[in-house]
């Protein structure tokens, strides 16, 4: 496959447990306590007055204009759609996984792109439950980050997965098993960006 310059891509997570900067603790007083099935505790909250500021607010809508159509609980003012919100600090969201695939030539095509909203969750932290995944044949992903108010620490993680063939990939139920799959863990508190070299790969958090 082509070689593929060195480039930012943008955060696609599947599921991501984000520290919460604050101590959660029950709904304020006269603020709506749920968006559909999600419970929603204060520092989060629904509308102006019940949230501790921008970052913690909770977009609730429906996703479409059917009258029946499920509500979506989405984090700020983006389409970052929350799954859970814990009282011991977890905030649990979903994004889909990024996906870049190249051509002999090197054009590229079914690329797979959304925000790099990551970037702005100055109040979240990546949790060490997560574990940075990329699948695909000579693939290297690395994600560079920083540690939340201490501009100077910095990390660095990644990982390089190789396989002749997409054919080789192999998977069991789920897992990595090290053939065209590479994982590594995520340091304690950290921000960041993934990037990507080569081929036609996946990569999430």
């Amino acid at each position: 496959m082509a070689l593929v310059t060195k480039q930012r891509i943008l955060e696609l997570i599947i599921l991501v447990f984000l520290i919460l900067a604050k101590a959660a603790c029950d709904t304020k007083p006269g603020c709506t306590q749920n968006c559909g099935t999600l419970s929603i505790p204060y520092p989060f909250g629904t509308r102006e007055g019940c949230y501790l500021d921008d970052s913690f607010f909770i977009n609730c809508t429906r996703n479409s204009t059917a009258p029946n159509s499920p509500i979506i609980p989405f984090l700020g003012r983006g389409n970052i759609t929350v799954l859970n919100i814990s009282l011991d600090g977890e905030l649990v969201i979903s994004s889909p996984v990024i996906r870049h695939c190249y051509s002999s030539n090197g054009s590229g095509f079914s690329n797979n792109k959304t925000d790099n909203w990551i970037l702005h969750l100055s109040n979240f932290s990546i949790s060490t439950k997560n574990k940075l995944t990329a699948i695909g044949c000579d693939t290297f992903a690395y994600l560079f980050g920083y540690v939340p108010h201490k501009p100077k620490a910095t990390a660095i993680v990644g990982c390089g997965s190789f396989c002749s063939s997409v054919d080789d990939i192999k998977t069991n139920d789920g897992s990595c098993s090290g053939i065209g799959c590479c994982q590594d863990l995520i340091p304690n508190g950290m921000s960041g960006n993934p990037y990507l070299h080569h081929g036609c790969k996946g990569e999430y958090i």
